[in-house]
């Protein structure tokens, strides 16, 4: 995930058309429901001015970082297998809001620009399906 010049959660393909950072995430665990864990996940980007603020979606259900979030503020992980093999292996997930939309890309921009934007509000996308990276445990 990268961060557009907007603050909102955009996809690398993207280069070419925005400004981005990429970003490091933290995720905190707070609770197992089902199938489903809960985290809170916060920008940990060093020197960024998203430091420490807590991913959520905007009005318009854009995916960023906002600086006064609530305690009810959760993601859902919905582990859905694992991408890669051997020492390369790494789960696969579906990440969802609280009220259990799931992420999708959202495009946006002019003619040819298109920026592919993380969304809970697209119809006209497939679920997006993240791995981890680069994992460091606590």
């Amino acid at each position: 995930m990268d961060m557009a010049d907007s603050g909102w959660l955009c996809l690398p393909e993207s280069f070419d058309t925005v400004n981005t950072t990429p970003v490091t995430l933290r995720f905190d665990f707070i609770e197992r429901r089902d199938n489903r864990r809960h985290y809170r996940v916060t920008c940990v980007t060093e020197g960024s001015h998203y430091f420490g603020r807590q991913m959520d979606s905007s009005l318009n259900r854009f995916l960023g970082f906002y600086r006064s979030v609530s305690d009810d503020v959760f993601w859902k992980i919905e582990e859905i297998g694992v991408h890669g093999e051997g020492e390369n292996a790494r789960p696969a997930f579906i990440l969802r809001d609280r009220l259990g939309y799931t992420v999708k890309i959202k495009t946006h921009g002019p003619g040819l620009s298109l920026i592919a934007y993380l969304s809970t509000h697209s119809v006209t996308s497939d679920e997006v399906h993240f791995t981890l990276a680069d994992y460091k445990p606590l």
